[in-house]
């Protein structure tokens, strides 16, 4: 799945400075619903809520990559955001820390659960286990030095 038609500039977030996680995913949330992706943005951050309760969406690598599934998601989206400072995933939790710096949020409708959900995480995860793509995003300079990095024969 080519992803670079799903990251336009509204939803990338450069040098985010985001205290927690619940912030990130707030300010990442809100750019899928000015990009159109969002019907409802509030029941949409609680279904990414929900998953979280399930496991965690930090990776490891310095990378989250938090989701929701819900019928509150006119069409599936991504937003991205390389953060300012590394924050503490599980900070709260109670879980182990986990630093992260490269996140992503996926926000897939209900009937797409089975499908572009697992392409849109699959084509993330693929990507981002290259420590050459990781470096990239962290030190890309603009929108499209980060959507360069999903152009489809990288």
């Amino acid at each position: 799945m080519n992803l670079r038609p799903f990251l336009k500039d509204e939803v990338i977030w450069l040098d985010a400075d985001c205290p927690s996680r619940e912030k990130c995913i707030e300010g990442l949330a809100e750019r899928l619903e000015q990009a159109g992706s969002l019907e409802n943005k509030d029941h949409f951050i609680s279904a990414v809520w929900k998953r979280e309760k399930e496991g965690t969406t930090a990776l490891g690598f310095d990378l989250a990559i938090p989701h929701g599934k819900s019928d509150s998601v006119k069409k599936a989206g991504v937003a991205f955001t390389r953060l300012k400072k590394p924050i503490n995933w599980h900070e709260n939790t109670g879980e182990e820390a986990s630093y992260v710096s490269i996140v992503f949020l996926l926000a897939i409708p209900d009937k797409e659960a089975d499908t572009t959900h697992l392409e849109m995480l699959s084509e993330i995860a693929r990507r981002l286990m290259d420590e050459g793509v990781r470096a990239r995003l962290l030190q890309a300079s603009s929108t499209e030095e980060v959507r360069q990095v999903f152009d489809s024969g990288d």
